[in-house]
Parts: structure tokens; C-alpha cells; sequence
């Protein structure tokens, strides 16, 4: 139950990400109209100069950019509060700052993959759970060879910087994509000003279509968007089932190791690689997911993830008292949550209107690791026993069925808000 609570940090950095991100990318997308060039620096020094409303333009790209870069931060910054090695509060606050970042980082980078027309959204959370192979991995070599499991913390800080390093040379703005976004925004400032066109930049190539508008508008008005997406059945509907989906996949995950060590007798030298199995079955189905996935439509998607047999691996986990077998099911559980994620944000997207679509990312992705679920799994099987685990884990994917039974069959037209 202790380790549950943890779960409760974790919905803190979540829920404060979600409702700031917005702001938060509003701040860092400002720039100066009169500076033709690239300024990462600008946002903070208009925070402090405070120039006239008409001097200042909005570009999505360094917003973007500058997120994902600032989000980074909370991975490094979270190793370092749990190797100290300080108690539950610091582990704690790791949780919640860790959270934080994430739901700052990938909020925009799930809106921006989601409108690529290949859909890479399952090759990016393939990547995310190849990670999560190769952490218990290593976690169990270093665990078995007696090394502190500080360690484990302070080493994945080279990890984390290699990550930077990558996100920062592979999201930096090319100069036609700050040249575009103030051109829109040269644009929208004469259109206020109602004078004559404006001045735009160098590029003479550059033309309206090729402006990112929808990333550019939604920057442009932030502040109703909060009051927007409350009166929408839809999103809180796909959140509920956001939060149902990860509280299962955790659930699994998470406990699957003290159910084999409290009722299998497993090995507990070995036992922790049946999570890496699990997270191998979720990043292969995801690579599968995001080739396959765009040449389905929006009911062939639907009814692939309908088809999914995690109940029975279920079942056989909860019937079968084999250890190897176990971890053969845990596995192919993992086959079958992993297209759920990313057909999650793809039904986000095909559902809601344009104009909430990052306030709606960020609210379902933080919906995801709210930790009812796991918590209550926690102080059940505390009470009473591990034996319990597969009562509810069971319990879960039967709901996980119906609720995406009950979602639209066919894809409703798409509409702003203003239809």
C-alpha cells in the first residue's frame, strides 16, 4: 500500500502538468515581431522588458521546442531524488516532478505526432516501452550482483542526457518554420492593426497555405479552452477509459512479480524479467500497431482493439500455476494493451474539435496515471492477500472491453467548434 501512494504523487505532477501546459506554451511561444531570426531567450525576456502587446507574435514551433526541452529536465532531476536516498517524501516529490515533466513534454508531442499522416504515435510509445524492457533488465543484473540500487538512479542520468541531447537537435526550429510562424503571426497583427499587408519575411516561397495555422490558433486561445472542454461528453468520456486502460496496465505490470513471488513461489533472481516481457509484448504490438494502423480506418481500428484476448491471458494467469506460464500470459497481455495507448490519443483526436485538441491531449494523458486503480489494488491485497490480484486485474480488462465496446463504431464528421 506504501508503494501505492506513490501513485498519488504521480496524479499530482499530472494533473498540475495538464492544467498548466497550455499556459505554459503560450509563455514560451512568444517572440518579437521586429527580430526576423530565431530567439530561444525571447519569452524571457519579454516576461521582464513587458513591450507593447502589438510588438509580440506567437510561434508554435519555438513553443514546442522550448517545452519539450524544459520537460526533459524533470528525468534527471527525479534520479537524483531517489538515489539520495532521503525517505518516502523525497520519493514522493520525484514522483510528482517526473509527472510534471511529462505531462508538459508530451502533451504537444502527442498533438503534433497524432497529425502526421502515418500516425508514428505507436512507433514513439514502441520506443517508450523498449525502455521500459531494458530497465528491469538491468535493474535485476545490478540488483543480483548486490550493487546499492541507488546506482541503478545515478547511472540513468546518462541516459537522460543522451535523451536531451537527441530531443534537442531533433525538435530545434528550422529557419523556414520561424519564418512561417511569423509571417502568421505579421499577419494576424495587421489584421488587428487593420492596415495596409504587412511586411513578411525574406522567404518569398513562403505562402498562407504552408503556414501552420491550427498550431498557431490554438496558442491564440488558450484562455477559453479550459471553459470549453468541460462541457464535452466525449473527452472525459475517452479519459474515464484512459484511466480505466492504464490503472489495468499497471495494475499488471506493477504486481505481477509480488503475485508470483507471494503465490507461484518464483525464483527472485529471475522473477523480474517477467516485467520486461510484458514491456517487449507492448512495444512490438506498438511498432505493428503504427505500420498497420493507417491503412485501417477509423472502424478497422476500432474493432482490432475489440478483438483483444488479454481476458484470457488473464484467466490463464489466474488458473494456470505454472510460473513459466505466467510469464508467457503477462507477455501476451502486453501483445494486447500495447495498441490501446496509442489508439487512445488516435480516438481523441478523431473525435474531439480542432480547436481543444492540446488542452484535450494533455487532459487525457494525465488522465492515464491517475492512480485510483492501482491504489485501490494496493490496500486490497494488503488487507487481505496477493491472491486477490487476479480478481481485479481480471475485473479490469472485462471493463476495459465493454468501455471501448461503447465508443462511436463509425468516425463522426469532423467539426470545429464553431459548427
Amino acid at each position: 500500500m506504501t508503494s501505492s501512494l506513490l501513485f498519488v504523487g504521480t496524479m499530482c505532477g499530472f494533473t498540475a502538468g495538464a492544467l498548466l501546459v497550455p499556459h505554459i506554451m503560450r509563455f514560451l511561444s512568444r517572440f518579437y515581431l521586429s527580430n526576423p531570426k530565431l530567439a530561444l531567450f525571447s519569452p524571457f525576456r519579454i516576461a521582464f522588458s513587458k513591450p507593447s502587446p502589438s510588438d509580440i507574435g506567437h510561434s508554435a514551433s519555438q513553443a514546442r521546442y522550448l517545452v519539450v526541452i524544459l520537460g526533459s529536465f524533470g528525468a534527471p532531476t527525479t534520479f537524483v531524488l531517489m538515489g539520495s536516498q532521503t525517505g518516502l517524501p523525497t520519493m514522493f516529490l520525484a514522483y510528482v516532478v517526473v509527472s510534471f515533466g511529462r505531462a508538459v513534454l508530451t502533451a504537444p508531442l502527442n498533438m503534433f505526432l497524432s497529425k502526421l499522416p502515418n500516425r508514428p504515435l505507436g512507433y514513439a510509445y514502441a520506443s517508450w516501452g523498449f525502455g521500459a524492457v531494458v530497465s528491469p533488465l538491468v535493474f535485476q543484473v545490478t540488483a543480483a550482483a548486490g550493487l546499492p540500487w541507488a546506482h541503478f538512479y545515478f547511472g540513468s542520468l546518462v541516459i537522460a542526457a543522451t535523451s536531451l541531447t537527441f530531443l534537442g537537435i531533433t525538435f530545434m526550429p528550422t529557419g523556414r518554420e520561424f519564418a512561417m510562424d511569423r509571417k502568421h503571426a505579421l499577419d494576424e497583427a495587421n489584421s488587428r492593426s487593420k492596415c495596409s499587408p504587412p511586411l513578411t519575411p525574406d522567404s518569398d516561397d513562403l505562402h498562407e497555405s504552408d503556414v501552420s495555422s491550427d498550431s498557431l490558433s490554438h496558442l491564440q486561445s488558450i484562455p477559453t479552452e479550459l471553459r470549453l472542454v468541460v462541457f464535452m461528453p466525449s473527452l472525459w468520456a475517452v479519459s474515464l477509459f484512459a484511466i480505466l486502460y492504464c490503472g489495468s496496465e499497471t495494475t499488471t505490470q506493477g504486481l505481477i512479480v509480488q503475485y508470483l513471488l507471494a503465490e507461484r513461489s518464483a525464483n527472485p533472481n529471475t522473477v523480474g524479467y517477467v516485467t520486461a516481457g510484458f514491456w517487449a509484448g507492448i512495444s512490438v504490438s506498438r511498432l505493428a500497431w503504427s505500420f498497420f494502423s493507417p491503412k485501417f480506418s477509423y472502424t478497422g481500428r476500432k474493432y482490432i482493439v475489440q478483438g483483444s484476448l488479454a481476458f484470457a491471458m488473464q484467466l490463464f494467469i489466474w488458473f494456470i500455476d505454472s510460473n513459466i506460464e505466467n510469464a508467457v500470459s503477462c507477455s501476451l497481455i502486453g501483445v494486447f494493451f500495447g495498441p490501446m495507448w496509442p489508439a487512445i490519443l488516435e480516438l481523441t483526436n478523431d473525435l474531439l474539435p480542432v480547436e481543444v485538441k492540446l488542452i484535450s491531449m494533455a487532459i487525457v494523458y494525465a488522465s492515464v496515471l491517475l492512480p485510483i486503480f492501482p491504489f485501490i489494488t494496493g490496500v486490497v491485497v494488503t488487507k487481505y492477500s496477493m491472491r486477490c490480484w487476479s480478481y481485479i486485474t481480471v475485473s479490469q480488462v472485462a471493463l476495459l472491453f465493454i468501455g471501448w465496446f461503447l465508443f462511436p463504431t463509425a468516425q463522426p464528421p469532423r467539426r470545429s467548434i464553431a459548427q
